[in-house]
C-alpha cells in the first residue's frame, strides 16, 4: 500500500502544480497583461496542456477511486480511508469549477482576438483568476490531506 500511497501523492502533486504557480505569482503576472498579451498567453496554453490536464484529472479520479477501494477494502484505520475521501472529494470540487467556471471561460476567450474582444475583457480576467484561485487552494488542499495521512500510516 505504501507504494500506491506513493503514486497516489505525485498525481495530487500533479495537479496541485498548477496551483503553487498560480498562488506565487502567475495570477499576477495576468493581472499585468495587456489584452493582447493576455489573450496569446491563454490561448497558447489552454491548447498546450488542456488536453494532457485533462487526462491527468482522469486518472488521478481512477487511481484515487482504486487506491480508496483498496483502502476499504484491506480494512485501513477509518481516519486513513476519511481523509482520503475528502482528499478525492476537494480534487472533484477542483474540476466542478474547473469545468463550471474555467472551461466556458477558457472557450470564449480562445474565440477573442487582440482588436477583437469584450471591451470589460478585464472582468472576464479577473473571473477566469478567481474560479483559479479556489481551484488552487482546493487542488493543494487535497495534496496536503493525503500528505497528512501518508505521514500518519
Amino acid at each position: 500500500m505504501k507504494i500506491l500511497s506513493f503514486f497516489n501523492a505525485l498525481l495530487y502533486a500533479l495537479i496541485a502544480g498548477q496551483g503553487f504557480y498560480m498562488l506565487l505569482g502567475g495570477s499576477r503576472a495576468l493581472q499585468q497583461l495587456s489584452v493582447g498579451a493576455f489573450i496569446e498567453q491563454r490561448q497558447s496554453v489552454d491548447k498546450a496542456i488542456a488536453r494532457n490536464l485533462s487526462l491527468s484529472y482522469l486518472l488521478t479520479f481512477v487511481y484515487s477511486a482504486s487506491y480508496i477501494f483498496l483502502l476499504v477494502w484491506n480494512e485501513a484505520p477509518q481516519v486513513q480511508v476519511a481523509a482520503s475521501i475528502l482528499a478525492f472529494l476537494l480534487l472533484v470540487a477542483d474540476a466542478f469549477i474547473a469545468t463550471r467556471g474555467n472551461a466556458p471561460l477558457n472557450k470564449e476567450i480562445n474565440s477573442w482576438r487582440e482588436h477583437a474582444h469584450p471591451l470589460d475583457w478585464t472582468t472576464h480576467r479577473d473571473l477566469w483568476i478567481s474560479y483559479m484561485t479556489w481551484r488552487n487552494w482546493l487542488s493543494i488542499l487535497a495534496l496536503a490531506v493525503f500528505l497528512l495521512v501518508l505521514t500518519q500510516f
